[in-house]
């Protein structure tokens, strides 16, 4: 991430997991195919390779662009950050990483205290972990629902489920 759009020059170097490099990577894939002149140099995130997607409305310019290339995948880059958020602290992951991660203009959350912590140090390492723990909490949610919806459509093909009682004890 440039340095220019970051609150927190921290947050510069950011977390890749395996879900999003595999969605990054057929995104390029597909920007490639639209433009045989796209190369390391290109932004992924773009239209045209030369230029990024405006800062303004990052989720419509995103939606837009995976709509066009019809990747599969569905991806909201500002949302969600309360809920990650509640689900770091619930899971007790490092403060000063969640807030490095969110790119909070304040890592420890009181200023005195951040002069202190090294300017170089991203927790790079916490907010990996951070990353993968949300990755697997979607992930199992999603299976969660799937077996749901199978449950629900093997219930409306079949008959009715009566109740029983035990009335021997």
């Amino acid at each position: 991430i440039h340095e220019e759009f970051v609150k927190n020059r921290k947050a510069i170097n950011c977390p890749v997991i395996k879900q999003m490099a595999d969605m990054f990577d057929v995104l390029k894939k597909a920007q490639q195919l639209t433009n045989n002149k796209w190369d390391k140099k290109c932004f992924i995130f773009s239209t045209d390779g030369i230029e990024a997607l405006g800062l303004e409305s990052p989720n419509t310019a995103l939606k837009r662009l995976l709509l066009k290339h019809q990747v599969g995948f569905r991806a909201v880059p500002h949302g969600f950050r309360n809920t990650c958020q509640t689900h770091w602290l619930l899971k007790r992951f490092m403060m000063t990483a969640i807030n490095v991660q969110l790119d909070h203009k304040l890592t420890s959350g009181d200023a005195s205290v951040d002069r202190y912590i090294s300017q170089d140090e991203d927790f790079f390492d916490e907010r990996t972990k951070m990353l993968e723990y949300m990755a697997k909490l979607i992930k199992d949610a999603m299976s969660d629902y799937e077996h749901l919806q199978r449950a629900i459509n093997n219930a409306k093909g079949s008959s009715p489920i009566m109740a029983t009682t035990d009335t021997d004890g």
